[in-house]
Order: C-alpha cells, then structure tokens, then sequence
C-alpha cells in the first residue's frame, strides 16, 4: 500500500483491476464512494461483472491473465501521443538515465539470452556508469539509449490494435481509460489477487507502477498503486502478527540464526531495528534497555530452516512430534490441502480419503449433520488425551472425517496409562508465570501489561513518548503523533508501528467516521440495486452502463436479508433428501 484508505476521496481517477473491492473490502470501497461522489472516474477491469462493476463508471472486460498487456497497451497510447507528465518524469523517475549501449530488445527477446541453455547474460541490462560509479544521464528522453527511450521501444508492438487482440478489450474502450487516467490526475490503482495470481502477475504490477509513474501518481494525495488483499482480515493478520513468522507490523520473527539484536539487524534492515526496538518497548516496558539489547533475548526464536505452516504442523502430529494441535475456529479436514495418500493410522496403510463415510468430502464439503462447531484437538501423543474432561470425542473428530490421526501408541505400563488419561503436565510453575524462574518465562513474568480497556490497548498500539524529545516536541507520556515521531534509542514505544498516528493528539482517529448527515452518526452505507432486465438489455459487454444506483434504509436491508435467508432455507429444505 502506498495510501490510506481516507486518501483514496482525493483521488480523480481509480482504476480497480483484478479485484471486487465493492463486496471484499467494503471499507475502502466507502472511500471509493467518498471520490465518486466528488466527480473521480471509476474504472473497473475485471473478467466478471460484480458489484464493482456496477458502481464503476467504466467497465471493461478483460481476457483473464491478460493484465500486463492491457496495461502495456495504455503505456504506450500515453507516450506516443504524450499525455505522460515530463516534468515529473524527469525530476521524479529514472527516465533520462543511460542504459548500457549494449543493451538491445528484438523480436521479444532482451540482449544476453543464451538459447542453448535458455538462460540470460545480464552484463548488459546495467546503466553507463560515471568515474564515480553513478548512472550518466542524458540530455533528453530521445536519446536512443536512455531508459524512457527503451521503455518506448519495448512497448511499441502493444498497439491499440493488438491490445484489443490480446485482452479482448475493445481498442476504442483501452483508448478511452487510458485517456481518463491521463486527463484526471492523480489517480491510484487498487489491485487484489485477480491481478497477482497468474503467471504475468510481476509483470502486470510492474507495469501498473510504471504507467503510475509516467503520469506522475507517485508520491501526492489521490495517487498510488494499491495491494488489496483477498480479504479484509487477510491484511488485518499480517499487521497484528497473526502469521507465525511476523512480528506486529511486518516485522519478521527472529530465528536462531539471529541470536542478538546486531545479528538481527544485519540480516533484516536498519529501519526494521527502529521499529523492533520500540515494539520491544511496548512489550517490557522499563525492563527493556539499551543494555539488554531491549529483551531481544527474551523473545522466542523458531527454528530458521523449520517451516512452520499448516501442512508440516500436521506432518509433525502424524510423526508424534507434535504433542498437542488445538484447533479452534476452523475445519483443516475440508479446508486444507489433502493429506499425503500413504496415512497410517493404527498401524495400517491407509487411504488418505479416510473412510467411507466421508461422503463428499472430495467435493470440499461434509454434510451438514457432521459438520459440528466444536474445539478440534488432533492427537499427536497419547499426553493429549482427557483435555476436554477426559473425553476424546472431540480430539478424534478429524480421524473420524478423513483427517490424517497419527499411529496409537499403546501404554507399557500402568503408569503410563494413568498418565495418559489425565492429560498433558504443564512445566511446574507454568500455570503462574509470575512464579516461574524459568529463563524460557521471562518473556511472560517481564511483560508490560496495563490494559483495562479497548481503547488503553490502542493507545499502546499508537505509542508513546518515553522521555522528552525538542527534535520532535513530545514530552514523557504524549502519545506519538506519526511514525516519524519513534526513534530507535528506547525513547518511544509502539505496539505495531504502521499503526503509529491513530490515536494522535489524544483522539482515537479509528473512531473518526464521516458525518455528513449532521447527526454526528455514521451515514449509512449505500447499497446496491441491480435491474436484472437491464443487465439482459445490456449484456456483460465492454462499455456496460452501469445500473442506477439507489440507497437502501436500514429497515428496507434488514428485510432484504431476512427475505433473502427465507429463499435459502426453502431450497435447503427442498434439496434436503428424506431420511
């Protein structure tokens, strides 16, 4: 992401690509809105006509996979017919830097190809270097050997003609975008996983963040390229280090490859140590200093060669090395990644499509009288037994749906028996982390926790001033206002740095909500109303006029929905096959 959610009102042009912001992400699709209404173009390119599509401007159709063409295809109408911004593209851009003389692109084949072993030499895709090792620079964008000049070359062949033949756009509609993009600056691109997910993804963002750049979009309120995730709480996982191997932030888990902050550091950025120093802060408090290299130590390090995704946490159940996998809130039996075929259970082959109750499984679905919302717990020792009130009901409900069980191990003792059934053993002191002194427990018995409410866990997210700083005014205690705002010396701290700023000033931002109803409460969100026999008049075709758009009540949704849930449960009922 290059902008807020906000700054997309400032936009005049957004150009929505590989993605249905309008349903995935309602939230920036509000600010989106927000533009429209301030007269911004929007303009959809997606294979479907989705909710998107009906509240854009334009619509275009686009061949599936065919991004980067149609992309390359605007590149080149804008310079050939110099809608591009000049000055920005020569103050702002490596335009006018010199590529090496040797450098060439003929017939869809760059210089250096070897094709013998089907490899590139890329001695000559460098620049023409000075005696003090910096790019040389032309005079101008037509020196033949300047990187604008080959960008034009490369992109000569994406004429209209062939844009239209390659994306099934018509010519006449890419002329038309690439055009409202060029008269309506700035203007910001948003793009999710129907841009990404093909094999021309590289290159379709890459030609998003050059078309960007040449009308100068870069780095100015209402302009940007945008990556929208695939959903909402996708993004929301990764900022609040929901994923195994980040920090909050995007900070990357330490390994055992990175035993001191120094090592740390050196392998992943001098920035990413200004915003580790003042997470650390966040997490102990006084008891992270300079000298302690600010807990670093305290932190748990996974193993740098281990992956640690779904599938090995499995594998590691089924080879017992896992003791206990407490699954809640989802059903890996149907939603993950089929199991290897050669699954033992019982000290038996066994066909990892499990028996042959599993019904449609294959299908991705388990009828519904076995699909029960209950805590999971996948056996991967006979320790994990009886953790449920010495029931195994639920820890074998994935063995009894085709999941992989592991091999039972049977007790060689009475003993051992009598500790399988009652449950696993914490490490003595675990259950009171405060009176363990155990070095692993440092982490919990040295952890900064103050919160009471909601908004006290925002405030530490946001930031504080530690001490008093002229170079930015906070004094000891004020909230940080920006991320400029934190430095890496233990004078701030920050929960999750990209997060710095929401509560500046003492006001919760996260709060803030448009207004303009003058009530002081959020306007309602409009919806959507799509004429189906406006649809059938005009098919999804390129150039499709949008549906009247039409603002439904709360009361008139609430009965939308409720009508919507009866029509679901009469087919359910009517496909439901008698016992």
């Amino acid at each position: 992401m290059t902008n807020h959610w906000v700054d997309l009102q400032n936009c005049k042009t957004i150009l929505v690509e590989g993605s249905n912001v309008a349903e995935n992400h309602p939230m920036a699709f509000k600010w989106i809105r927000k533009a429209q209404e301030n007269g911004a173009k929007i303009i959809h390119v997606d294979p479907r006509y989705t909710r998107t599509s009906a509240a854009a401007d334009v619509y275009a159709r686009i061949r599936p996979g065919t991004d980067a063409a149609f992309q390359n295809t605007m590149i080149n109408h804008i310079i050939v017919n110099k809608l591009y911004d000049e000055d920005y593209v020569v103050t702002h851009t490596n335009a006018l830097y010199l590529s090496d003389e040797a450098f060439d692109f003929k017939d869809g084949v760059f210089s250096g190809y070897d094709e013998e072993h089907h490899k590139y030499d890329t001695k000559t895709w460098g620049y023409q270097l000075d005696a003090k090792g910096k790019p040389r620079v032309a005079k101008s964008l037509d020196d033949p050997h300047c990187v604008f000049s080959r960008l034009k070359t490369f992109v000569s062949r994406y004429t209209l003609e062939m844009g239209e033949r390659i994306t099934g756009i018509p010519a006449e509609q890419i002329r038309q975008i690439a055009e409202t993009m060029a008269k309506n600056r700035p203007g910001s691109i948003l793009y999710a996983l129907g841009m990404t997910q093909h094999t021309t993804g590289v290159q379709g963002i890459r030609s998003f963040t050059i078309l960007q750049l040449l009308l100068g979009n870069i780095g100015k309120p209402g302009g940007g390229v945008n990556a929208l995730r695939g959903e909402p709480n996708v993004q929301g996982a990764c900022d609040m280090a929901v994923l195994y191997n980040y920090m909050p932030g995007y900070l990357n888990s330490p390994s055992n490859a990175e035993p001191t902050i120094y090592d740390y550091v050196r392998k992943n950025g001098i920035a990413d140590s200004r915003y580790l120093v003042n997470t650390l802060k966040a997490f102990f408090g006084e008891a992270a200093t300079a000298e302690n290299d600010y807990a670093y130590a305290w932190l748990p390090k996974r193993d740098a060669a281990k992956d640690y995704g779904t599938l090995p946490m499995f594998e590691d159940a089924l080879a017992g090395k896992l003791k206990l996998l407490w699954i809640v809130g989802q059903n890996p039996a149907v939603t993950a990644a089929q199991p290897q075929a050669d699954v033992r259970r019982d000290g038996e082959a066994r066909d990892a499509r499990g028996p042959g109750d599993l019904g449609d499984r294959d299908r991705g679905v388990l009828a519904p009288a076995r699909r029960r919302p209950e805590v999971h717990l996948h056996r991967g020792d006979p320790a994990a037994r009886g953790v449920l009130h010495g029931k195994e009901r639920n820890h074998q409900q994935l063995g009894r749906h085709g999941a992989m069980a592991p091999r039972r191990r049977e007790a060689s003792g009475a003993g051992q028996a009598r500790r399988r059934d009652r449950g696993p053993r914490l490490p003595r002191g675990a259950r009171s982390g405060q009176d363990s002194k155990e070095p692993r427990d440092e982490i919990i018995r040295k952890a900064f926790w103050t919160y009471t409410t909601a908004e006290d866990v925002l405030r530490e997210i946001n930031g504080y001033a530690l001490r008093d700083n002229p170079e930015t005014g906070l004094k000891a205690g004020d909230l940080v206002r920006k991320v400029g705002d934190l430095r890496a010396d233990g004078s701030t701290s920050s929960g999750a740095w990209i997060y710095a700023g929401v509560f500046a000033n003492g006001e919760n931002l996260s709060k803030r909500r448009d207004s303009h109803n003058g009530s002081g409460r959020p306007r309602p969100l409009s919806g959507l109303r799509v004429d189906l026999a406006q649809q059938h008049a005009h098919p999804l075709q390129p150039g499709v006029v949008r549906p009247e758009r039409q603002a439904l009540s709360g009361l008139e949704t609430h009965r939308l929905v409720g009508r919507a849930g009866e029509a679901l449960d009469g087919i359910r009922r009517a496909g439901r096959p008698r016992r």
